[in-house]
C-alpha cells in the first residue's frame, strides 16, 4: 500500500524550494526554440562564449586561454587585486543568477568564476578597442569582427550592471580624472551600429541592450494616415519614392540591391539574392509591436 507521508514530505520540501523562474532582475533570455530551429547557427558563437548559457560548448574552448589572458592584462593595467573582483562578483552571484532566464546549473563558485574572466575579457577588449592592442591574434579583422558579432548575440551576455561595477572598481585606482566611463568605452567599441540610428539606453540591463536600435525615417505617417503594409517589397517602395525600409521587406535581391545603394545596409555576402534570402530567415517570426512610419 502506498506510503502518503513520504509523498506528503517530498512535495512539501518540494514547495519550500520552489521560487519564480522569472524575476524582475531576470534580462537575459534563450532564443525560442520555434525561432532556433530556423537557423541554429544564427544564435550560437562562432568563437567567444559569455556568460553561462554557451560556456561548456566544445568549439569555443580555444578562446578561453584568451580571455584569461585579457583579464590577467586588465588587472595589471588597472593595477586591481583578483580578490577584490571575486569577492564583488560573490556578492552580486544571486542576483546574477536570476538575470538569467533559464535555470544555471553552475555551482556559485563557478558561475563568479565564468563571470570574473568573461568580465576582463570584456573590459580589457573594450579598452582596447578604443586606445589601441599589440594583440596580433585577436586584431585580426576577420576574427575581431566574429568577435564583435559573437557580443551581440541575445544568449551570450553578461549584466552589464557587472561589467560597470567592475570597471569603476579597477579604474578607482587611478585617481586620474581623464578616464571616460565605462559606457562610453562601450559605445565606442560598437561604433559602426550608432551610425544613423537612435540608440535606446538601458544601462540596468545586458550589453545587447545598448545596441538595440531603430531606424530614424525622415518622414513618418501622422497617427490618422494609414501605415504601409510592411509586407510590402522595397523594390515598390522605391519606385513610390520612398528611401528607407525595414529587413522585413527584402523579399529579392533587387531589394537588396536598393538598400545598398541608398547606404542602408552593406551586402557582405557580395550574392544579392542570397543576402536577401539569408535576411528573410533570419526575420521569420518576428513581430513588429506599434510599428509605424
Amino acid at each position: 500500500m502506498m506510503n502518503t507521508d513520504d509523498v506528503v514530505i517530498h512535495v512539501k520540501e518540494m514547495l519550500e524550494r520552489a521560487s519564480r523562474p522569472i524575476t524582475e532582475e531576470c534580462c537575459i533570455y534563450r532564443v525560442p526554440l520555434l525561432i532556433r530551429q530556423l537557423n541554429q547557427e544564427a544564435y550560437t558563437p562562432k568563437i567567444v562564449s559569455i556568460g553561462p548559457y554557451h560556456h561548456n560548448s566544445l568549439h569555443l574552448q580555444n578562446m578561453e586561454r584568451h580571455k584569461v589572458m585579457y583579464l590577467k592584462s586588465f588587472l595589471e593595467r588597472t593595477n586591481t587585486s583578483m580578490e577584490s573582483w571575486i569577492h564583488y562578483i560573490a556578492s552580486k552571484e544571486p542576483l546574477i543568477r536570476h538575470c538569467y532566464s533559464d535555470a544555471l546549473q553552475f555551482t556559485p563558485n563557478k558561475l563568479v568564476e565564468i563571470i570574473s574572466v568573461d568580465s576582463g575579457f570584456i573590459l580589457e577588449l573594450f579598452w582596447t578597442s578604443n586606445y589601441g592592442t599589440d594583440d596580433m591574434y585577436l586584431s585580426l579583422p576577420w576574427f575581431a569582427t566574429t568577435i564583435f558579432c559573437d557580443l551581440l548575440l541575445l544568449e551570450n551576455q553578461l549584466p552589464f550592471f557587472v561589467l560597470h561595477d567592475l570597471f569603476c572598481l579597477s579604474v578607482a585606482n587611478f585617481g586620474n580624472n581623464d578616464i571616460p566611463p565605462f559606457i562610453l568605452l562601450t559605445f565606442g567599441y560598437f561604433q559602426s551600429l550608432n551610425e544613423s540610428i537612435c540608440l535606446l539606453i538601458q544601462c540596468h540591463h545586458d550589453l545587447r541592450s545598448l545596441t538595440n536600435f531603430y531606424l530614424c525615417g525622415e518622414n513618418k505617417t501622422t497617427h490618422g494616415e494609414e501605415p504601409m503594409a510592411t509586407n510590402s517589397s522595397v523594390n515598390k517602395w522605391s519606385e513610390a519614392g520612398i528611401k528607407f525600409a525595414i529587413t522585413k521587406a527584402m523579399n529579392t535581391g533587387k531589394d537588396v540591391d536598393i538598400l545598398v545603394r541608398d547606404g542602408i545596409m552593406e551586402n557582405l555576402l557580395g550574392d544579392s539574392d542570397a543576402a536577401a534570402e539569408r535576411t528573410k530567415r533570419l526575420c521569420r517570426n518576428i513581430v513588429l509591436s506599434d510599428f509605424q512610419f
